[in-house]
């Protein structure tokens, strides 16, 4: 899992690493490369996650080598009534992960789960 922070802990000299993701988006509608932004829409960005945090994930950028090249992955969590019910990944060849997405199996070790 890709590591995820309060916006509010993000120093300014790192944004470029993270991207902002809506709580409760769906197929890429509300996710941020802080780093791609211009400076503006960078500022305004990084502004509301940080003034409104309950309503926004950082999460730090990454990708995965695949047979086909790099794909990035989407990790969701369903949500049912305010508590997580499930989880989900999708892999798309785009940074943003939309609706052309491939889906994958998400696996859960319950051994190593405290």
């Amino acid at each position: 899992m890709p590591e995820c922070r309060d916006p509010r802990e993000i120093v300014s000299a790192e944004w470029d690493d993270w991207v902002l993701k809506a709580c409760y988006s769906n197929t890429g509608d509300q996710v941020l490369i802080v780093g791609d932004l211009a400076r503006r829409d960078r500022q305004r960005a990084i502004r509301e996650a940080q003034r409104h945090p309950l309503k926004w994930i950082a999460q730090r950028r990454f990708a995965l080598e695949s047979c086909r090249g790099p794909v990035f992955p989407c990790i969701g969590v369903f949500v049912v009534g305010g508590r997580a019910a499930g989880a989900y990944v999708r892999l798309s060849t785009h940074q943003v992960t939309d609706g052309a997405a491939l889906e994958a199996p998400l696996l859960i070790d319950r051994t190593s789960c405290s």
